[in-house]
C-alpha cells in the first residue's frame, strides 16, 4: 500500500463506510436524546455501533433466505 492513491480510495472509503453507520445509527435511533443510559449517565452504545449494529442485521437478513 505504498501507492498515495491507493491510500487516498481507501481512506475514502473508511470515511464513507464511518458516515453511513453514523446516519443509519441517527435514522434507527431517531433523536439522540433518546439513547437508553447506563448508570453513570453515558449512552450505552454510540451513534456508530447502533448503525453497525442495525446495518449488519439488514445485510442477514438479506442474506438468509426464508425456506417457505
Amino acid at each position: 500500500m505504498t501507492n498515495i492513491d491507493r491510500m487516498d480510495k481507501l481512506m475514502g472509503l473508511l470515511t464513507i463506510a464511518a458516515v453511513w453507520c453514523l446516519l443509519v445509527g441517527r435514522w434507527c435511533y431517531g433523536n439522540v436524546n433518546q439513547l437508553p443510559l447506563n448508570k453513570h449517565y453515558r449512552p450505552a452504545k454510540s451513534l456508530f455501533r447502533l448503525g453497525l449494529d442495525g446495518y449488519s442485521k439488514t445485510a442477514v437478513q438479506k442474506m438468509i433466505k426464508p425456506l417457505f
